[in-house]
């Protein structure tokens, strides 16, 4: 399941990056890896719950996380999500700043 973003989030641009976290169910078997895509695009791989990805710009995206064993077989699939990417400016300051 992907936690963060949540479908239709609206989320603002961070330099440091964005956050995407996943729930796994059941846990990952060893040699299992971790697919997370942007519009079909691979931005990250791994083994973790939790990744930060640079560098996506603002607009509407989709995500997807998969898991595939050691052969490279799909095991699961989660999204996709639907998320806005805002980027801050004059006339769309930091929510803070309102």
């Amino acid at each position: 399941t992907i936690n963060s973003p949540v479908d239709q989030q609206t989320v603002w641009f961070d330099e440091s990056g964005m956050k995407v976290s996943l729930q796994l169910q059941p846990a990952l078997a060893e040699g299992d890896v971790v697919t997370i895509r942007i519009d079909g695009e691979v931005v990250a791989t791994g083994s973790v719950t939790v990744y930060i990805i640079k560098n996506v710009y603002r607009g509407t995206h989709s995500l997807t996380a998969a898991i595939t064993d050691e052969e490279g077989t799909m095991l699961k699939q989660a999204g996709p999500v639907t998320f806005t990417m805002r980027q801050h400016s004059i006339q769309h300051p930091k929510p803070e700043e309102f």
